[in-house]
């Protein structure tokens, strides 16, 4: 019997507690391994327009996504290093999942049954998601966990590393985005704006 590669794609931007509780919820029932994919929109020139396509393009926009993609590798490394589950957990880079040729990349990553994890929690994007990978005749495991946090009201706080940023990035995620925002401030400036406007 093929083993299932159980996969938990999202941008991470920036990782927060309740995308770290979708993994400890899923290890902590389940001996298998689990692919942690930070998702690129990594572009590879023939994409559909459908209505979850151009969802999900919206989700990539660059004011959506201020963190790099080694910055968001080396931000949930360390989270799942403080959790003590780096050793569960594989973490990789993943093209943004669309129907064309991205989907040919991610199968081919990831060939044999994949199942996706995906949020329970009632959030129309989620729901989207869902379907999308269950129409390609993957399998897709909900996880319910509560949110408790805002991917957006944290984004709005990341140059001033204000309350959200503390109350809503797991520990040593913290420690390692706060040290990748002062190194951006001391490049800009104490008087220069912030590119952080969303």
């Amino acid at each position: 019997m093929i083993q299932e590669t159980y996969i938990y794609a999202a941008r991470f931007q920036p990782f927060h507690r309740d995308h770290l509780q979708v993994i400890m919820e899923f290890l902590s029932h389940n001996s298998t391994s689990l692919v942690v994919a930070i998702v690129r929109a990594i572009e590879s020139g023939w994409l559909t327009n459908d209505s979850f396509d151009e969802a999900s393009r919206e989700h990539h926009e660059p004011d959506r996504n201020p963190l790099s993609a080694v910055e968001v590798m080396t931000i949930v490394n360390a989270a799942l290093i403080n959790s003590g589950v780096a050793d569960k957990t594989l973490l990789t880079l993943l093209p943004r999942p669309a129907r064309g040729l991205n989907w040919g990349i991610i199968t081919q990553l990831f060939p044999g049954p994949r199942v996706w994890l995906i949020p329970q929690r009632g959030e129309s994007w989620d729901e989207s998601k869902a379907s999308f990978f269950q129409e390609q005749g993957d399998r897709v495991l909900r996880i319910s966990v509560p949110r408790t946090a805002s991917g957006y009201e944290i984004r709005t706080q990341l140059s001033t590393m204000g309350q959200a940023v503390f109350e809503s990035v797991p520990e040593g995620a913290r420690q390692v985005l706060g040290a990748i925002l002062r190194e951006r401030q001391n490049k800009i400036g104490p008087s220069s704006p912030t590119s952080e406007n969303h």
